[in-house]
């Protein structure tokens, strides 16, 4: 793939691919791969997400199409005093989800 082709080309381990390709065979697995993309340039803002992070759009919100957005942050319990656990959250507003429902029609 052109990812592969990068990672071969600038010295990086291209297993740090195979997490990728794994959601996008699960993706696909579940029919949901044509309603998906792909950024490998997409960074959240916070520095505790460990891994793999993503956003979830809605197409009827053309001026901001972001639902919510979340990733892996495995180091962030023992940040906070915690032991070492393994994570996974996103968080999303309660107002896009509401303009969401309202786009399609759903009566609250």
């Amino acid at each position: 793939s052109g990812a592969q082709a990068l990672a071969k080309e600038y010295g990086l381990d291209p297993g740090v691919l195979a997490e990728v390709g794994d959601l996008v065979a699960a993706l696909h697995a579940r029919g949901l791969g044509g309603r998906a993309s792909l950024d490998l340039g997409l960074a959240r803002g916070l520095a505790y997400y460990s891994g793999m992070t993503f956003e979830i759009h809605h197409p009827l919100l053309a001026k901001e199409p972001r639902l919510c957005g979340g990733g892996r942050y495995d180091g962030l319990v023992r940040a906070l005093g915690g032991d070492e656990v393994p994570a996974l959250g996103f968080a999303f507003g309660l107002e896009r989800v509401a303009e969401a429902l309202d786009a399609e029609g759903v009566a609250l």
